[in-house]
C-alpha cells in the first residue's frame, strides 16, 4: 500500500513538473522553471518520507486502534445453536469496567470450564465452534467479544495489553460457576492477552492455552511491516508503536509475552502454532516457549496451518491436543508436531 502510494505520488509530481516545464517553455521563463522544479523536488523529498514514515504509521495505528470487527465477520449469522449447543447471552465487566458481551454454555461441574477469546478484527464467532465442541464433551464454555469488537464497547484496541483485562473479566465470570477449574484459551491477539494476564490470575486456573501469540509489540510490527510492505523497521516501527500506545493509552514496551511468562506463576501453558505461520513463525514460538520456566508446558505445531488456523486445519487433533494437556498426559520438553 505504501509503495503504491509512493509511486502514485511520484507520478503526480512528475506530471506536475512536466506541466510546469511545458508552460515555462512556451513563455520562455527558464529562470522561473528552474525555481519551480527545485521546489517540486524539495516538496517531494520532504513530503514522501513524512507520508511513509509519519503519516502512514499514524494511519495504520489509528485503523488498528479503532476499526474493531471486520465487516465479513459482523455479517456472519452463527451462534452456538448453529453447532447444536444451548446457550444464553451474558454481559460481564472487564477488570476496568467495560461491559463485555458473550455466550455462556453450562457444562458439568466435575469438568474444567473454558474461556475462549478471539483474534484481532474478529469476534466471538471465530471461536464459537470449538467452544461448542468442548461443551459437547462436558465442559462449560464462555466465548466473548473483546473490547471494541463485536458487541462489546471499548475506547481503543491495544493488540493484547488492555485486552488482558477482558481475559481477567471473563475469568472472574467463569470462576463464579461451579467447575473443576478454569482453562483460558485465546487465539492470536487474545492468546497474547491471555499470557499477559498470567501475573494477575488467581487460584483455580487449570491451564492457559495460547493459540498463535506474538512475542512483543515491537517484534510483531517489525515482522508485519517487512512481510506485507517490504519496509525497514526504522523509523516505521518505533513511530507506529508510539502512536498506538498514545491512542490506546498504554506503554508499548509492556506488551511482551516473554516477560509475562518468565516468572513461575504455577499455571501450565500450552502453545499452539501453525506450521506455515509466516506472521508468527517457529522462532517466535520457541522464544516464548523457552522463556516459560515451569515443566508443565508444551509447544505443538500443526503442519500446513497458517496464522491461527490450527483449528481449521485439524479440529479433531486440536481437541485431542488440548484434552491430553489438560489431563496431564502431555508435557512437552521439545516442541512437537501434531499429526
Amino acid at each position: 500500500m505504501v509503495l503504491v502510494f509512493s509511486g502514485l505520488l511520484a507520478a503526480l509530481f512528475l506530471i506536475l513538473g512536466l506541466l510546469v516545464w511545458g508552460v515555462s517553455r512556451i513563455f520562455t521563463r527558464r529562470l522561473r522553471l528552474l525555481r519551480t522544479l527545485k521546489w517540486v523536488l524539495v516538496s517531494y523529498l520532504v513530503f514522501l518520507p513524512l507520508s511513509v514514515f509519519v503519516g502512514f504509521p499514524l494511519l495504520a495505528a489509528y485503523l488498528i486502534a479503532f476499526s474493531g470487527t471486520r465487516p465479513m465477520d459482523r455479517e456472519l449469522a452463527i451462534d452456538p445453536s448453529s453447532f447444536g449447543c444451548s446457550f444464553e447471552p451474558v454481559t460481564f465487566p472487564s477488570r476496568d469496567g467495560l461491559d463485555l458481551q458473550g455466550w455462556w454454555m453450562p457444562g458439568q461441574a466435575d469438568q474444567p470450564l473454558f474461556v475462549l477469546g478471539h483474534g484481532l478484527f474478529r469476534d466471538r464467532k471465530e471461536v464459537v465452534e470449538r467452544a461448542c465442541r468442548l461443551n459437547q464433551l462436558g465442559h462449560g464454555t464462555l466465548v466473548y467479544d473483546s473490547r471494541r469488537h463485536g458487541a462489546s464497547p471499548g475506547p481503543a484496541v491495544s493488540l493484547g495489553y488492555l485486552e488482558r483485562l477482558d481475559v481477567l473479566g471473563a475469568y472472574d465470570f467463569a470462576s463464579r460457576h461451579e467447575s473443576a477449574g478454569v482453562v483460558i484459551l485465546g487465539v492470536s491477539m487474545s492468546a497474547t492477552a491471555s499470557l499477559l494476564a498470567l501475573p494477575e490470575l488467581r487460584e483455580g486456573v487449570v491451564a492457559v492455552i495460547a493459540d498463535s501469540p506474538f512475542a512483543s509489540l515491537e517484534e510483531t510490527v517489525e515482522r508485519h511491516v517487512w512481510l506485507f510492505l517490504g519496509l525497514p523497521s526504522f523509523p516505521f516501527v518505533p513511530v507506529f508503536d508510539w502512536y498506538l500506545g498514545h491512542l490506546a493509552g498504554f506503554a508499548p514496551g509492556r506488551l511482551d509475552t516473554r516477560e509475562a511468562v518468565r516468572h513461575d506463576h504455577g499455571v501450565p501453558i500450552l502453545l499452539i502454532y501453525g506450521g506455515d505461520d509466516q506472521r508468527m513463525p517457529a522462532e517466535t514460538a520457541r522464544a516464548i516457549f523457552e522463556a516459560i520456566p515451569i515443566p508443565r508446558k508444551d509447544l505443538v505445531f500443526f503442519p500446513g496451518a497458517g496464522h491461527a488456523r490450527a483449528w481449521n486445519t485439524d479440529p479433531q487433533r486440536y481437541l485431542q491436543v488440548i484434552r491430553e494437556f489438560i489431563d496431564g498426559r502431555s508435557v512437552g520438553s521439545p516442541a512437537r508436531t501434531a499429526r
